[in-house]
């Protein structure tokens, strides 16, 4: 795990999710169902 996690790429945003990012996300899988990977997209740098 710990080697794993230093490999992680440091442009990343690792902090919680804002009420916006929230709302967006929640109405992504409104619509797409559970196409994550689909969703992931519309998430830059997450």
């Amino acid at each position: 795990r710990l080697r794993w996690f230093n490999q992680l790429d440091p442009r990343i945003n690792r902090r919680p999710f804002t009420e916006e990012e929230e709302e967006r996300l929640l109405a992504a899988h409104h619509i797409h169902g559970n196409k994550w990977a689909l969703i992931a997209r519309l998430f830059p740098g997450r």
